[in-house]
């Protein structure tokens, strides 16, 4: 766990032999339930509905353009107030296209959904002092890839990005404690790297993601000087957790739970919930809160699997093959299309929106000149871009984006692989041209790398004896409302 607001008051002193201040000493003697109901009585009601959505995966943020180009102008101003920045300037002299992108301000203003310019501006100045002691002055001024992290970087264990999201579609970050000697700053930059590869979502970006401490069948207890570590680490960090849940089955963790409560805000501690128990108990506690069952990388004993991001950097490291310099994508968005044959590709949300999108135009397309396909693609691949989806390409056991020149060719073989099947539909409907009425089942291919066709052993029409029909035509757009 860790704090998520800046203020003057996170610098308060605090004894060397705890880490905490007098008044969260005190706090952290109280009983977890004692710190909850206490943060819940000091909100409004509107903050407490706001706060239960968010835990259960039901929530969606909205943003007021013009409010939100405000806050960028104030957010300046703020830096600018700063007197002491040197990280700061430095990264500015190396790529001040990259310190002032707007997208990258954006991620620090829409922390907690506060906007608050003044800690978002010392927020941004603390993170680029993180980034310089972990990664060096000559990275200050581009994002953290791959190969920029070191072998012992790779040790893996302590935290994961789950492969499925909640029913808001936020990304999850199951945490449980270290089996490995890993130093701190080795941990800080694999959770340095990883974090910004997750907020290269929009969703992210907007809804924040949910945190899950897991605790059950270990002997391993967390560590104090860790968690001292990460909280500093986090306040230069700009992601948003909205919902926390902290499962464990060894009464021993409860002291430490309150300890971790109260040194966070009260936006963080009415989000929060235990879950004490046995592995089952906990997996059925979270399907409560939008946590699907199989996204949870826990078997029914209890035991943990391997993660797909851990499998993917081992192999790296065994094979020795060179990492790539795109960003890698370990967990496709809803809008993301996803290249490939494979059951996770085709079975991928955003690949059942694209191949709607593709089938609302068939018809434009076989009408089209050949300029005309070329930018009916390009059209294509400009609307999932727009809803902040990519086109993604296997690497080893995460993706990589490819180009929109490799895009376009994806979307106009999808279009063909289309047409055939929608041939082969005729030929059948002509061949049965004389018979009774029966329902008329689409054929399935796997001519495309995107998964076409669009109804796949679904009936979608009907056939009578002399005529043919068909589905009515598909609403175009790629926003899922089919």
């Amino acid at each position: 766990m860790m704090r998520t607001s800046y203020s003057s008051e996170d610098d308060s002193s605090y004894s060397e032999e705890s880490g905490l201040d007098s008044s969260a000493q005190t706090q952290a003697d109280e009983p977890y339930e004692d710190l909850l109901a206490r943060a819940l009585k000091s909100i409004t009601f509107d903050e407490q509905q706001s706060a239960i959505n968010d835990i259960h995966g039901v929530s969606e943020a909205q943003e007021d353009p013009r409010l939100v180009e405000q806050k960028l102008m104030d957010l300046e101003e703020e830096i600018c107030k700063i007197k002491s920045k040197e990280a700061y300037l430095q990264a500015e002299a190396i790529s001040p296209g990259f310190v002032q992108n707007t997208d990258f301000r954006l991620l620090f203003l829409r922390f907690n959904n506060m906007y608050n310019a003044k800690r978002a501006a010392a927020r941004i100045v603390h993170h680029f002092e993180i980034k310089k002691r972990l990664f060096g002055e000559e990275k200050l001024g581009r994002d953290i890839m791959l190969h920029d992290l070191e072998p012992e970087d790779w040790k893996l264990t302590q935290s994961r990005w789950l492969e499925h999201r909640d029913r808001s579609g936020r990304i999850v970050l199951f945490w449980t404690p270290n089996t490995q000697e890993q130093s701190v700053e080795s941990k800080l930059r694999l959770m340095f790297w990883s974090e910004f590869l997750m907020l290269r979502d929009e969703e992210t970006r907007k809804n924040g993601m949910v945190l899950i401490f897991y605790n059950i069948g270990s002997k391993r207890m967390p560590d104090p000087k860790l968690f001292f570590a990460i909280r500093d680490f986090k306040r230069g960090m700009p992601h948003s957790f909205v919902s926390f849940h902290l499962c464990y089955d060894n009464p021993r963790v409860r002291p430490i739970l309150s300890l971790v409560l109260s040194t966070v805000t009260n936006f963080l501690k009415v989000r929060c919930r235990s879950h004490y128990g046995s592995a089952s108990d906990c997996i059925y506690s979270l399907l409560t809160f939008g946590i699907p069952r199989e996204a949870l990388p826990i078997t029914d004993d209890g035991k943990i699997v391997p993660s797909e991001e851990e499998k993917y950097l081992k192999r790296l490291e065994q094979e020795q093959q060179p990492t790539p310099q795109e960003l890698i994508v370990i967990i496709p968005g809803r809008f993301d299309v996803l290249l490939g044959r494979q059951k996770r590709c085709q079975d991928h949300v955003g690949n059942f929106r694209y191949r709607h999108l593709v089938l609302s135009y068939q018809d434009d397309y076989e009408n089209a000149s050949k300029h005309e396909k070329t930018a009916l693609a390009e059209k294509i691949v400009q609307e999932v871009h727009e809803k902040g989806g990519h086109f993604l390409e296997i690497y080893y056991d995460a993706f990589i984006e490819v180009s929109d020149i490799v895009a376009r060719k994806k979307v106009a073989h999808a279009f063909r692989s289309q047409r055939r099947i929608q041939s082969r539909r005729r030929e059948s409907l002509n061949r049965a041209s004389a018979g009774p009425v029966s329902p008329l089942t689409v054929v399935s291919g796997s001519d495309s790398d995107a998964s076409m066709p669009m109804f796949s052993n679904q009936t979608v029409g009907t056939k009578r004896a002399g005529s043919m029909e068909f589905a009515p035509s598909a609403k175009r757009g790629f926003d899922g409302s089919f």
